[in-house]
C-alpha cells in the first residue's frame, strides 16, 4: 500500500485533524483506529497529530536530538530558512481561512519559522498538505517510515522495512 500525503481523505483517516473541529469522528484505515482531538479552546496548532502509533515515532525523534540537529542546519542553510519561513506563512494563510484569532495573530507553531519546537505539528502539517511544503515536517516523516503499515507485536517495523537507525 502506498500511503500518498497529499491526499485530504488519507490525511482525515491517518488522525490528522484541526483543532478547530471539535465534533470529528473515529476513524479506521486498514485496521488502525486514530480519534481525533477533542478540544474546545483555541491553540495555535491548526493540524493535531492524534494517531498513537504517530506521535510516539515522533516522539522518538524528538528524544533522540532530531530537532536540536535540524535547527542547527536551520540557522546556518539560507534556502532551508527560506522553506521553513514559506511553510510557516502557508500554516498562517490556513488558519485564518479556518477563523481568525486575535490572540493567537502571526503565531504559527512548532517554532516557525525561527526555531524547530515541535515536529508533531510540522509532521502535522506535512501529511495535511503533502511533501515539499514543510522540511522539517517531510524529513521526519521520512525518518519514521511506513508507520501506518501493521506492525506484528514485537517487532519494530513493517515487514521488508529496515530500521533507518540500525537497531
Amino acid at each position: 500500500m502506498t500511503f500518498q500525503r497529499s491526499n485530504a481523505r488519507s490525511v482525515a483517516h491517518l488522525g490528522v485533524f484541526s483543532t478547530f473541529r471539535t465534533d470529528a469522528p473515529a476513524e479506521t484505515r486498514g485496521g488502525h483506529h486514530c480519534s481525533p482531538a477533542r478540544r474546545r479552546n483555541t491553540v495555535s496548532t491548526t493540524y493535531y497529530v492524534t494517531c498513537p502509533r504517530l506521535t510516539s515515532a515522533i516522539g522518538t525523534l524528538e528524544g533522540d536530538g532530531r530537532m536540536r540537529e535540524m535547527e542547527e542546519r536551520l540557522a546556518v542553510d539560507d534556502a532551508l530558512r527560506g522553506q521553513y519561513l514559506g511553510a510557516h506563512e502557508r500554516y498562517l494563510a490556513e488558519r485564518c481561512q479556518l477563523g481568525e484569532v486575535p490572540e493567537i495573530d502571526g503565531v504559527s507553531a512548532g517554532g516557525m519559522p525561527r526555531r524547530v519546537k515541535c515536529l508533531h505539528v510540522l509532521v502535522g502539517q506535512a501529511l495535511a498538505n503533502g511533501p515539499g511544503v514543510n522540511p522539517f515536517g517531510d524529513e521526519a516523516l521520512d525518518a519514521i517510515g511506513s508507520w501506518w503499515e501493521p506492525v506484528a507485536c514485537g517487532e519494530r517495523h513493517p515487514p521488508g522495512e529496515e530500521d533507518p537507525a540500525g537497531d
